[in-house]
Formats: C-alpha cells, structure tokens, sequence
C-alpha cells in the first residue's frame, strides 16, 4: 500500500478576505492546518463544484493559525514538483481564509464572555453605539429602567427612563445625563443622579465612565452606575441626629454643666457632703455628655468641610509647651506625667496652632491612668513627626486596625481599665492631622506600651 505524498508549506497570512475557491494541486484529496501543541484543522474538499472548493469542516478544531503549516495530503507525483507561482498563491488563499475562520470564531467567543461578564455584575451598565443611540443594558440596568433599552434620541432619554437630579424631583437636563457626557468625550466620575421607574423606589446612583475609542475615533461610549441610595439614606439619618443633638441638647447641656459647676461651688450655700459627692458625679456625667456632643459635632464639620484651619508658620516645641499647659487637668484626674524628651527636629512646622494641639491631646488622653506620656519630635525629609509615647498596657493586636474607627474603645477584656471616652478622640485626630496635610498612625512601643505618630509638614527655614 502506497503512503500518501504529503507536502508541507509555511502560511503567509494575509488580512484580505478572500473566496476559498482554487485548484490547489492535482490528486490533492485533504488540506490540514498543523501547529505545534494544537489538534489538526481539517479543510476538505467538495467535488461537487467547479471549480474545487475547499471548505473547513463543521466540527473542526480551533487553532491559533500563527506560525502554522499547511499539508497537502494524497497529491500525485507532480505534486513533488516545484510550485508555480499560481499554486503558492491558491495554497494561501486556504490559509487566508482559515485564518479569517479562526479570527471570526474568537470574536464570536470574546462577545459571548464579555456578554456573560456585563450580566453578572452587580451594577448597572449602559452603552452607545457610534451614533449615540442607546445600544446595550445589562439585567441590573433592565432592572432598575424598568425596561430595554430603546431607539430614542438623547433629548428624550431622561423621560424615557426616568432620569432625575441626585435631588429625586428635578429632571435630569439632557446635557447632564452621564452617557451623552461620555459620548461627547467627558471622563464622567462620581456623577451622582435618580432613577425613579414605575412602582420602584427612587435609587441614587453614582455614574462612571468614558467615551470607547478606536484610534482616537468615538465609536461608542459605556457607563457604569452603581447603587448608593442606602449610603444616602444613611447619610440623611446622621444629619438629621446632628442637627437634634445640636439643637436639642448641646445648649441644654452647657447650661446644665455650668448650674452644677455653681452649685459645687456653693454659690448657693452650704451643701451637705453626700449631697458634695451626687454632685460631683452629676458634674462628671454631664461633663463626659457634653464631650461627647462636641466631638459629633466637630466630626461632622470635619466630615462636611465646614471647620476652618488658619495654617501658618509654628515652633513645634512652643506647641507642645502650650499643650502641656493645657493638660494640668488631665495630669491631675489621671495621674499621668507628660515631658518633651528626645528632640532632633527642626522647630519650624506649618499647622493651624489650636487643632494641632487638639489633635495630640486625643492622641495623648488614650495612654493609660498613671502612665508617663513622652513627647518626641524627629525630623523627616518633607515633615516633623511627633510622637507620642507610653508605658502602658498597649493597643490588643487584633484591635489594632479599628483604632482610628468611630465609636470604638481598645482595652484588655481582663483587664479593669475601662475608658470613659466617646470613641471619637481618635478620629478626630487622625481628621484634624489629615486635614493639615499631614498623617497619623499607631505602632506598638518597643519595650511595651504605645505609640501614636503625626507627621505635620516642615517649615525648615523656620528660626
């Protein structure tokens, strides 16, 4: 039995499409595409046709084409013969055409998973085509529209689907609606807007996206819309609480903690001495409530950027002077000593005098009950860090990462510390110190105990 003559070939692959039509070589009964690490493509011939047409077979492997060989399979012996020019150029018509084959095959795959992709995420998505008329919604963007997408004109979009202003009562102007923005070329971030559809909710939305390009041609535009009502719901509930504790209680409370102030005083005569103690606790509740307002206030204003700084030129160590001044309180109730020790930095730093003495108090009020706190300043490449330091019980290594959160106390479970703090001395710390353009943070102390650092921009020239 006769082997059949195979004869091999390097493709030349060409972008052109072509008809796969051609006489390829006489006797030549199969074509096979091979690559290295791939199962064979099979072409095969229909010799129903005149001329022969070379077609691939339905259930054909997919290969990548690149750096493939062709193999002409069962052609006579003229076949062995040098090719004609004619011949070389039917045998890459075949791998032209396969090539295209391969090229359509991996569109096709590379839109069904970018489709698979857009329906399975959890937030909304809209594209334009080349023209700015609405082309694809994924199943969240049906969803919360209530409804495909359809083919009107941007002017009617807002209508349409039900498109307000963050506010939820103003329609949304056309030129504001984050997918015309991105297919007029704007970079649309953070753009926060309402969809109000028939029998749904009203949902707040934030709106990213961008203008997709084909070498600098706008030939469509995608947004992505994330939901955020429930942070906006939340958001109003914590105005609304500031707004009661400032007005329903912080005026109350100063004049109550001033009464009682008096009344310890004996402004209003003797007073007997279990009478002296309830008093002092009632003076010390009060005291610890009105805090506790202040620093939900002060956040607040921190938060909404409504607390002014007046940032100037300051002796670090004249600062910590005045803060060790103003802490003869604490020294007394806590017992604690605080001393400046171990000074190398410059004395020049840029800060607002008052919030960054209110800013290392908080840091200094978490240390411990009869502890000494220590003052150091070091000098960095662009700023001062101040640190502060104790020999106390330390910070929990799994708490150590909530430090800086609102409303949350580190202590020993085993120990009897308990602090009398709100939980919010440490945010505002780290908000003040952030707002000066500076940094704050914790690490253990080495030897035991805590440190908390802030980093306040330099002024080297500062004498």
């Amino acid at each position: 039995m006769n082997t059949p003559n195979l004869q091999q070939f390097p493709l030349d692959l060409f972008e052109t499409p072509l008809l796969l039509i051609c006489d390829v070589v006489p006797g030549c009964s199969k074509v096979t595409l091979r690559k290295k690490g791939f199962e064979d493509l099979v072409v095969a011939r229909d010799e129903s046709t005149e001329p022969l047409r070379w077609q691939l077979e339905a259930n054909a492997p997919v290969a990548e084409s690149t750096d493939a060989t062709l193999i002409l399979e069962g052609a006579t012996t003229a076949a062995t013969k040098p090719l004609s020019p004619a011949a070389h150029k039917s045998i890459n018509l075949i791998g032209q055409q396969i090539n295209l084959f391969l090229q359509s095959i991996r569109h096709q795959s590379e839109s069904l998973a970018l489709a698979n992709l857009l329906e399975s995420m959890p937030d909304a998505v809209v594209t334009c085509d080349q023209n700015g008329m609405l082309e694809q919604f994924n199943d969240i963007a049906r969803k919360w529209h209530g409804t495909d997408p359809r083919s009107v004109p941007p002017e009617l979009w807002s209508k349409y689907f039900d498109l307000f202003e963050a506010d939820g009562i103003t329609p949304l102007a056309t030129e504001n609606i984050p997918l015309l923005r991105a297919f007029q070329g704007q970079f649309v971030h953070g753009a926060e807007i309402a969809i109000k559809a028939h029998r749904q909710d009203l949902r707040i939305v934030s709106c990213n996206g961008s203008a997709i390009k084909d070498k600098n041609k706008i030939i469509g535009a995608i947004v992505v819309m994330h939901d955020i009502s429930h942070a906006r719901h939340m958001d109003q509930m914590r105005k609304r609480l500031i707004s009661t504790v400032s007005h329903e209680l912080r005026t109350p409370l100063t004049s109550l903690t001033g009464s009682l102030k008096l009344i310890a005083s004996g402004v209003g005569g003797d007073i007997p001495t279990k009478a002296k103690e309830l008093l002092a606790i009632a003076e010390r509740s009060s005291t610890r409530l009105q805090t506790l307002v202040n620093d939900l206030l002060n956040l607040n204003k921190l938060r909404s950027g409504g607390m002014t700084f007046e940032i100037q030129q300051l002796n670090v160590y004249k600062v910590l002077d005045s803060l060790i001044a103003e802490l003869q309180g604490l020294r007394n109730q806590r017992q604690v000593t605080i001393c400046v020790t171990g000074n190398t930095a410059k004395p020049g730093i840029l800060a607002d005098d008052v919030r960054l003495r209110q800013a290392i108090s908080n840091a200094a009020k978490h240390s411990a009950p009869g502890s000494q706190i220590d003052l150091e300043c070091i000098q960095g490449d662009q700023y001062v860090r101040i640190r502060v330091l104790d020999r106390g019980t330390g910070v929990p290594k799994d708490f150590v990462p909530r430090l800086f959160e609102e409303f949350t106390q580190a202590y020993d479970d085993n120990s009897t510390q308990k602090s009398d703090g709100s939980g919010l001395g440490l945010p505002i710390c780290r908000a003040l110190v952030e707002a000066m353009a500076g940094h704050v943070g914790y690490c253990p102390r080495e030897g035991g105990g805590s440190e908390f650092w802030i980093d306040i921009p330099s002024q080297t020239e500062l004498g």
